[in-house]
């Protein structure tokens, strides 16, 4: 189980000067359970900030059972099942 195309939203960024870039190490897949995404921006001169989300991924769906068909057996004389 696992879950795809989970969109993060935007961060949020700033900068005195300029911002350059904005990236994720986000998995294309995120598995059961947390994750913790690190987002990375990148300013004209170079300098990083980092800020983390954590993605939380739960299995809410029950899971499926068919039980075998029903049946009917018989006891012989010593009453113990024959079949």
């Amino acid at each position: 189980c696992y879950a795809i195309n989970v969109v993060l939203g935007t961060p949020v960024t700033s900068d005195n000067c300029s911002v350059v870039s904005v990236s994720n190490d986000a998995p294309a897949s995120f598995s059961i359970g947390n994750t913790t995404v690190t987002w990375t921006v990148v300013d004209g001169s170079g300098n990083t900030a980092t800020a983390t989300q954590v993605v939380t991924v739960e299995d809410n769906e029950l899971p499926t059972i068919v039980a075998p068909i029903a049946i009917n057996t018989t006891t012989n004389t010593d009453c113990t099942r024959t079949g």
